[in-house]
């Protein structure tokens, strides 16, 4: 997939986002109905994008690093609808370059007037940028059947106590009362937070049931492999829509 970027050419824009102007080609744009982009020259390689809304509101993500390339379906009503990775495995400089277009993002995006497609796009670029190594990124679908202990988009709030539900190999069903916020060792801070650790910015500033049950099933089984760990597997496909759509419920701590 090769998508065409659309130059933002105001040097007045490009300062005021705190970005070089030698950097032009790398910039976020939007017109009517589609946002349209690529960073060429990032240390780890290329990434492009393309994020547009549908007739029935859905927002349709691709994302091309490296040669690798990503379709996310989101809806602002009806939450995640698909993840298609195509089968590949990103390799470490992938997720550096991943890393990078999100910064760049992130500079050039005003929290305050951001929109439905470059919130999706942010989330969906950190969202595959923090998935595990080897992980295969197949194509999974999303509906209103929910698995065990499931619960949808629930949202929690920092400073409350908030009961985790998981179960393993071993059990059925575990549940503990957390503070949502505790730091745990480990890189395990923010505990509830969708992502890893505390993060950086404001997304996946999702704070929600389902990312708590997977961190503290993570955090005390030593998860690791995302959806193929055999102890919170099920768990982090559970928060999979949390995390990319959290954030749109109002679930920001």
């Amino acid at each position: 997939m090769k998508l065409i970027t659309t130059l933002l050419t105001t040097a007045t824009l490009l300062v005021s986002c705190g970005i070089p102007q030698n950097q032009a080609d790398q910039d976020i744009t939007n017109d009517r109905s589609d946002l349209t982009g690529s960073f060429e020259e990032l240390q780890n390689g290329r990434v492009s994008y393309r994020a547009v809304e549908d007739e029935q509101g859905a927002i349709i993500t691709d994302l091309d690093v490296n040669g690798k390339n990503f379709t996310v379906i989101m809806h602002q009503e009806n939450g995640l609808q698909e993840i298609n990775g195509n089968g590949v495995v990103l390799d470490e400089q992938d997720r550096k370059a991943l890393q990078e277009a999100q910064d760049l993002l992130e500079a050039q995006i005003d929290p305050e007037t951001i929109d439905p497609k470059q919130r999706a796009l942010i989330a969906v670029t950190s969202y595959i940028a923090a998935a595990p190594e080897g992980y295969v990124h197949e194509n999974r679908k999303f509906n209103s059947s929910l698995g065990l202990k499931d619960e949808g988009i629930t949202c929690i709030k920092k400073g409350r106590t908030a009961k985790a539900e998981w179960n393993t190999q071993s059990s059925t069903y575990e549940s503990l009362d957390i503070v949502v916020g505790t730091n745990y060792p480990n890189n395990y801070g923010c505990m509830g937070r969708c992502g890893a650790d505390c993060g950086s910015w404001w997304i996946p500033s999702s704070w929600t049931k389902d990312c708590l049950d997977h961190d503290m099933c993570s955090y005390l089984n030593n998860a690791s492999g995302g959806s193929s760990d055999p102890n919170c597997g099920d768990e982090y496909n559970e928060a999979a829509d949390d995390w990319l759509g959290g954030v749109w419920v109002g679930c920001s701590g």
